[in-house]
C-alpha cells in the first residue's frame, strides 16, 4: 500500500501487515475495508482536525461559506480569512471595519466574488479583490435580511 503525504507525493506505507490484497469495499463516508491474506482490515478517515494552514488562527468562527471556486471564507477575530486548499490568507480591512467584524455571525458568497457579512446589527458588502467593505443599502438587519441579499445578487 501507499499513501499521499502533505505534498500529494505517494509514500510506501508499511502500517498494514498483509502480504496480498484480494478485494475491497468502500463505504459512502470514505471508510474502506480490505480483504487480505492476513484477514479483514478497516480504514477510517482521520477524525476532525484543524487544517495545518489554520493552526495559528484562534477564536470563534461563527460564519463560513464556500464560493464558486471552492474557496472557504470566514471571519474570526475581526478579520476576513480565505482558505484555498492549503493556502490560508488573512485579508486586509480598514480598522473601523475590524471592529464591526468582531460581531460577524454569517458570511454569504455572492456573485462576482463579493461577500455579504452579517454582523450583530448590520449587513456589510465586502469586495476581497480591493479590500472595499461597505454597509448595504438596507443598512440595518432589522430591515429585511432577505431583501438586502436579493438586491446584492442582482
Amino acid at each position: 500500500l501507499s499513501r499521499a503525504d502533505e505534498t500529494n507525493a505517494y509514500l510506501r506505507d508499511d502500517e498494514l501487515p498483509a502480504r496480498r490484497f484480494f478485494d475491497m469495499a468502500i463505504e459512502p463516508a470514505g471508510t474502506f475495508w480490505l480483504a487480505t491474506s492476513d484477514g479483514l482490515f478497516r480504514y477510517a478517515p482521520p477524525s476532525w482536525q484543524t487544517p495545518a494552514a489554520l493552526q495559528s488562527a484562534r477564536g470563534p468562527i461563527q460564519g463560513l461559506t464556500e464560493d464558486g471556486d471552492g474557496r472557504l471564507w470566514f471571519v474570526s477575530g475581526g478579520e476576513v480569512h480565505r482558505l484555498d486548499g492549503h493556502d490560508h490568507q488573512i485579508l486586509t480591512v480598514p480598522e473601523t471595519a475590524r471592529r464591526l467584524l468582531q460581531t460577524a455571525q454569517k458570511v454569504v458568497s455572492l456573485a462576482k466574488g463579493t461577500l455579504l457579512l452579517e454582523t450583530e446589527n448590520q449587513l456589510l458588502r465586502f469586495h476581497p479583490s480591493g479590500g472595499d467593505i461597505r454597509r448595504t443599502r438596507s443598512g440595518h438587519i432589522a430591515r429585511s435580511r432577505e431583501q438586502a441579499r436579493k438586491r446584492l445578487q442582482t
